[in-house]
């Protein structure tokens, strides 16, 4: 498998990574009772703003402060463990809320 393929399977999982978050934060939206809804809402978009930050650090770091293709599929790995982080973690919100 090449660079370009193993980067463009890195960035297939974090899309379907972010699937399964917004599927999750859904699925929460419709259980929970809208006060405490409105309390994931608030967190959800401080969390936007850190995947944000930590995004752009990270493809600075990885696509301009470091050298050679194989750093830019770290940078996605890297990028894809932080929402498949919050995906797991909306997921086992719900579960709870289903328990």
């Amino acid at each position: 498998m090449s660079n370009a393929e193993m980067l463009e399977c890195s960035i297939k999982a974090g899309k379907s990574w972010d699937k399964e978050l917004n599927k999750y934060y859904n699925l929460l939206g419709a259980k929970l009772p809208k006060d405490a809804f409105e309390i994931l809402k608030a967190s959800q978009k401080e969390w936007i703003i850190y995947r944000d930050k930590e995004f752009k650090f990270i493809s600075k770091l990885y696509y301009e402060v470091k050298e050679g293709t194989m750093w830019y599929i770290i940078a996605e790995n890297k990028k894809k463990e932080i929402v498949k982080s919050r995906a797991l973690e909306l997921q086992m919100y719900f579960e709870n809320v289903e328990y």
